[in-house]
């Protein structure tokens, strides 16, 4: 009796960490997929709340020419998709409206497309994290996690990645 009590506590012991470790590997890859599409490393600059910040990420697209038409978050009261231009007298931004993806790989970055998001509903601070959903015409709603950043951020930290 002894021994088969103490051979499920064994099992049960190196199950659960392999478990965590599937989970946590996940969570470090800040990889949201569905549909053929791959949203990768989502992240934000930290900002007050009532102030605006913007969200970068890389996506994959996998399959045919899908178009984002929508996105919303509990964080902010509007999103909208913006073309950034930075120049010495600082950051333009122009309100691009829907936007193709074709297959392959996609930017959002600082300097080039992102989703500004209006009057958020509460700070984000470095090292918070935001629900967010973006709406594909093709693909549907994808739910991804935001890594907010500092500020000043120019890229993802990466901190605590393996790659």
């Amino acid at each position: 009796m002894l021994r088969t009590v103490s051979t499920a506590l064994l099992l049960v012991c190196l199950a659960v960490p392999a478990g965590f470790a599937q989970d946590h590997d996940h969570e470090e890859e800040h990889v949201f997929e569905a549909n053929g599409l791959e949203i990768v490393h989502p992240w934000a600059r930290a900002a007050g709340a009532g102030e605006e910040t913007f969200v970068f990420f890389e996506l994959h697209n996998e399959g045919e020419m899908d178009r984002l038409v929508g996105a919303r978050s509990e964080a902010a009261e509007d999103i909208h998709f913006v073309g950034l231009t930075i120049s010495a007298d600082g950051t333009a931004v122009q309100d691009v409206g829907e936007i193709d993806i074709p297959a392959g790989e996609f930017a959002f970055d600082p300097g080039g497309l992102a989703l500004e998001l209006h009057g958020l509903t509460m700070a984000l601070n470095e090292g918070d994290h935001l629900d967010l959903t973006l709406e594909f015409a093709n693909a549907g709603a994808i739910d991804i996690e935001v890594v907010v950043e500092p500020a000043n951020a120019t890229q993802h930290s990466h901190a605590g990645h393996s790659h």
